[in-house]
């Protein structure tokens, strides 16, 4: 695993030193996936949190033919928010990264927010309700 780390740490240098934004964020958030499995979910949560943030600027607030690539970095944010011990603070990266997969037609993606919501829900039931009613204006 550390091998696919350094790997990932050298691409997403390689890409910030180019400049290529949409590429660095591809690379963070893969970074962020394989910190996660390492059993890292901090260092995953700062790469993606990067990337997050980098979509917003080039893609915000419509990722037309992106949400798809959009879609599953916020759920991949949402997962590592979930397993840094924040599953309230997952609802809203996940409701936005349903919405993209539904508009990108991504059943996969979809199904995997469902469940992320599932998981989040069974970790903190209150906090994940009211932060669903708050991202819902209820």
């Amino acid at each position: 695993m550390d091998t696919a780390l350094n790997a990932y740490r050298e691409i997403v240098e390689l890409h910030r030193r180019a400049g290529d934004t949409a590429a660095l964020a591809s690379a963070l958030t893969e970074l962020a996936v394989t910190s996660q499995r390492a059993g890292d979910p901090g260092a995953g949560l700062a790469a993606v949190t990067e990337a997050v943030a980098l979509y917003g600027r080039l893609y915000y607030p419509d990722p037309g033919p992106h949400g798809r690539e959009v879609a599953r970095t916020f759920l991949v944010y949402a997962e590592c928010l979930r397993r840094s011990g924040r599953p309230a603070d997952a609802v809203a990266p996940l409701m936005n990264a349903l919405g993209m997969a539904r508009d990108a037609a991504d059943d996969g993606i979809a199904e995997a927010c469902r469940s992320a919501l599932q998981l989040a829900s069974a970790a903190d039931p209150e906090g994940v309700r009211a932060a669903v009613d708050r991202f819902l204006g209820t």
